[in-house]
């Protein structure tokens, strides 16, 4: 799969984190992290991460509803709050 953003080494992060992730926050960029040629991670802005939560909120009610559940949406958000303490 490939993503929108600069890609770089395990390596590279590892010797200049603060760098790259001045970029992600400031540029809103995105970075992929690879190892052995392979992308393993990303880094995103948090305006991205909260997007992908909305996403698992929404994916979470179609399951339900799909299974005939009829689930409000704040116990929904309930459950994925719990999910994450864990």
């Amino acid at each position: 799969m490939r993503t929108h953003g600069t890609t770089i080494t395990a390596t590279e992060l590892h010797n200049e984190p603060a760098r790259i992730l001045s970029n992600v926050v400031n540029k809103n960029k995105r970075v992929v992290i690879s190892r052995n040629k392979r992308e393993i991670a990303c880094i995103v802005p948090m305006r991205d991460a909260k997007l992908l939560e909305q996403l698992d909120m929404n994916r979470l009610v179609l399951e339900a509803y799909d299974k005939g559940k009829h689930v409000p949406l704040e116990t929904v958000i309930a459950e994925i709050k719990k999910e994450r303490r864990k």
